[in-house]
């Protein structure tokens, strides 16, 4: 086999196993380990995959129970909707008889109660349900639509939107956030009980180019770095490399990688290295491989998180350090977390061979 063969087979075989250790080599992955907040299922995920979608009130013969008044999708129940309800939204579709609930069921007839409707929400389930057949021919489609209610006035609404986009790859992120709403996200970042969502607006805040939030981003690593925190660390991580590039990343390494960092802080500065990795400043690879390399030395026992990352970037010249950290945690890792260090280590092997000169 010639030399361009031999490579050429390397680089399929590198990116069949990227897919199998990262799941999908995109940035989508990355995006969502940073920001994506719970519930996982957004309400139109629920209509998306729902066998059978329809508004339903109570049942006048069966009391605490659904009945369906209208489909939405898929055929009409045969049988009596087996789903409970629950006595505060009885209440509120007897004070409100214009109001109805959304139910879904799966392929099996188990039905899930998916949110309580008015008007604005009703209109944008029907408008939803047109629209999804087209999103999955368009990759951008599903996440322009809810960047338009992005800080919508209606609760659920703004909620679902955000779930939404906090799917979205990192690259998308980058591009919206330049033209969101500022004073929405510093709002959100102001409220403490949404805490648990504040990732997003944080990604989103770094791309504002307003000096002010800026230096919060500045000051929310700082404090991050003295107090020892992480909550959102790998937000405000990826917003500090986001505005600082290079420097932020030496820093990181500096404070975090060659400190005294609980294992939780690497994991979260590891998550942030990785988004930009492959969707923020990619150009920055060869400065987060070499923060990689510090991880191997002193934190080997944190390969697993990210050799994906150095197999689908196809850094051969990394094979023997993962070796070597794989030889110093074979006692302690699990057998599977092990085992993808190896096959990098042996995929490195092949691909500095196929590359030697002949």
């Amino acid at each position: 086999m010639s030399g361009s063969s031999r490579g050429k087979l390397v680089a399929r075989l590198a990116t069949l196993a990227a897919v199998a250790l990262v799941g999908h080599a995109t940035d989508t992955v990355y995006a969502c380990q940073i920001c994506y907040p719970f519930p996982r299922k957004s309400l139109a995920d629920h209509l998306i995959e729902g066998a059978t979608v329809v508004l339903a009130r109570e049942d006048p013969q069966r009391a605490f129970h659904f009945r369906a008044i209208e489909v939405l999708k898929g055929a009409a129940p045969e049988a009596p909707i087996d789903l409970f309800l629950d006595g505060a939204t009885r209440r509120v579709l007897k004070a409100h008889p214009d109001r109805s609930v959304v139910l879904a069921s799966d392929e099996d007839g188990a039905w899930r109660r998916a949110a309580t409707m008015d008007a604005t929400l009703l209109s944008l389930v029907r408008d939803v349900l047109r629209r999804a057949p087209e999103w999955p021919r368009h990759p951008t489609a599903r996440y322009d639509y809810f960047a338009k209610l992005f800080g919508h006035e209606h609760p659920v609404v703004r909620d679902l939107a955000h779930l939404e986009l906090a799917r979205a790859p990192y690259s998308y992120l980058r591009k919206f956030g330049r033209g969101a709403p500022r004073k929405r996200i510093l709002a959100a970042l102001r409220d403490p009980r949404h805490m648990d969502w504040w990732a997003l607006n944080i990604l989103l805040l770094a791309q504002s180019g307003d000096a002010r939030d800026k230096q919060r981003i500045r000051d929310a690593m700082h404090s991050a770095e003295y107090f020892g925190t992480t909550l959102q660390l790998g937000a405000w991580a990826t917003a500090f490399i986001e505005i600082e590039g290079e420097k932020a990343i030496e820093l990181l390494e500096s404070r975090y990688f060659r400190g005294s960092r609980s294992a939780e802080e690497l994991v979260e500065v590891v998550a942030a290295l990785s988004v930009h990795g492959n969707g923020g400043h990619t150009q920055l690879r060869d400065r987060i491989v070499k923060g990689y390399g510090v991880l191997l030395t002193r934190h080997p026992e944190l390969a697993p998180k990210f050799v994906g990352d150095l197999l689908a970037w196809r850094r051969w010249e990394m094979g023997e350090a993962v070796r070597l950290a794989a030889e110093r945690c074979a006692k302690s890792l699990p057998r599977d977390a092990l085992g993808k260090l190896r096959w990098f280590a042996a995929m490195a092997e092949r691909g500095r061979r196929a590359s030697a000169p002949r």
